[in-house]
């Protein structure tokens, strides 16, 4: 049938309440859209779609273009009367269509662990696992800060990029929030800038962490860590000291742990009641689709 048909075309102002009808219910109504969609509007460099069936718009999606020339399709958002019709695949596929023709390498995503369909979604469209990252969170208390750690400055690049391109391979990723980055010098730069990395003042060696938030919420991520587990606990005392100070409502940890360094995390106060796991998905774009290939085009 030709109602049945979906069309995805780019997003506009005009869509903003069939937005907020889509995101209504999800995460019990704490979805972080509706707080970065007149950004997204905005984002001359991004890619902001809607999905058409039946003249109602009943999806959403957005694309980032990262420092790293990385696509990173995010917020992919169906009706829940019209989900498992194909909307999602279809805004997905829109999206990797636009990212090829931008010059992008790579597109990668996050789901939640525990979510099938979304998982499914990902792998139908040929994206591999590539990583899987625990959620933990803690409300911030009034715990005295080490006064052994201080944040990194610009000038540190140097010994904190040494830690970093010796801690599991280069390129890593680390999180701020669901989203993952390519942990790349230049990456690494931006974050120096923004006083986001807490590092030993006995030396980056001896212990980092990379700690981010963002104004439209009061939440501390806490995104990385590098260093022993005698490290672990003055560096998330710290970030909860100045989580409190700043008034953050939560620290939130999404990030690859060991299972002693969680146990720590847990002793702290971090819970993870959902057994919540981020797993990081990617596809490389440089690949020819399998249509293509088996069409010999």
């Amino acid at each position: 049938m030709a109602s049945e048909r979906i069309v995805v075309r780019q997003a506009a102002p005009a869509d903003t309440s069939a937005m907020l009808e889509i995101t209504r219910n999800v995460w019990e109504g704490s979805d972080y859209v509706p707080f970065v969609w007149d950004k997204w509007l905005a984002d001359g460099s991004g890619h902001l779609t809607v999905a058409i069936r039946a003249g109602i718009v009943c999806g959403l999606m957005h694309v980032e273009i990262q420092s790293d020339g990385t696509a990173w399709a995010e917020g992919i958002r169906v009706r829940e009367d019209l989900q498992s019709r194909g909307i999602g695949s279809a805004l997905l596929t829109e999206g990797i269509s636009w990212a090829r023709q931008a010059g992008s390498r790579r597109m990668r995503l996050s789901t939640y662990g525990a979510n099938p369909s979304s998982n499914r979604l990902a792998e139908n469209a040929g994206f591999l696992e590539v990583e899987r990252m625990r959620s933990l969170a803690v409300e911030p208390a009034s715990v005295t800060a080490s006064d052994g750690y201080t944040l990194a400055l610009p000038a540190d690049i140097d010994d904190v990029w040494d830690v970093v391109s010796g801690h599991r391979g280069v390129p890593a990723l680390y999180s701020e929030g669901w989203t993952a980055y390519t942990l790349d010098r230049r990456r690494l730069a931006l974050l120096l800038a923004d006083h986001s990395v807490l590092m030993s003042k006995a030396g980056p060696s001896k212990g980092m962490a990379i700690a981010t938030s963002r104004p439209v919420r009061p939440v501390l991520r806490f995104g990385y860590f590098s260093g022993h587990k005698e490290d672990v606990v003055g560096l998330v005392k710290t970030l909860l000291a100045r989580a409190a100070s700043a008034h953050m409502t939560r620290v939130s940890a999404v990030l690859r742990l060991e299972p002693d360094v969680a146990d720590i995390l847990e002793s702290l106060g971090f819970r993870n009641p959902d057994a919540a796991e981020m797993i990081v998905y990617a596809l490389d774009l440089e690949a020819r689709p399998a249509k293509e290939r088996l069409s010999g085009r």
